[in-house]
């Protein structure tokens, strides 16, 4: 199975720890529900897109080794500022329960970020500062620049 695309149960709060028995999975698709963490998913090393939709998520937990996409889909979470020492390429987050809960996050030194709004050359000193290495997150949001 190289594909795993579940919709979560509304009231009961989901744990991945199973999943890291599914070695070969490329791809997790999740919608609904609360998970405590995406800790476990760190150790499949052929995961290379973790899409997480309309979710609770009680925390990151250390995701710092992943380096596949992330895409984040109304995730209401109080742990946003995790995200900053993720390797994850790229990072999307759309339609955050409230985009300034994200400030922790946007505000760390190693995060660049692709505000809607920006104009194309804060987008292309954005880009350059990932691709010089004096930033190694970049984050792209639906979210207005602040």
């Amino acid at each position: 199975m190289d594909l795993l695309s579940c919709e979560l149960p509304r009231d009961a709060s989901t744990k991945l720890n199973d999943l890291i028995n599914f070695k070969q999975l490329t791809m997790i698709s999740l919608k609904g529900g609360t998970i405590e963490s995406l800790a476990p998913l760190a150790k499949l090393d052929s995961l290379e897109t973790l899409y997480l939709s309309d979710i609770k998520l009680k925390e990151f937990g250390d995701i710092s080794s992943f380096s596949g996409s992330i895409n984040l889909n109304q995730i209401d979470t109080q742990d946003w500022s995790k995200l900053a020492q993720t390797r994850a390429n790229p990072l999307s987050i759309n339609k955050p329960e409230n985009c300034s809960e994200l400030t922790p996050l946007f505000s760390h030194s190693n995060v660049a970020v692709l505000y809607k709004d920006m104009s194309s050359t804060e987008q292309v000193n954005a880009m350059e500062q990932v691709d010089s290495g004096a930033k190694t997150v970049m984050v792209i949001t639906d979210c207005a620049k602040p």
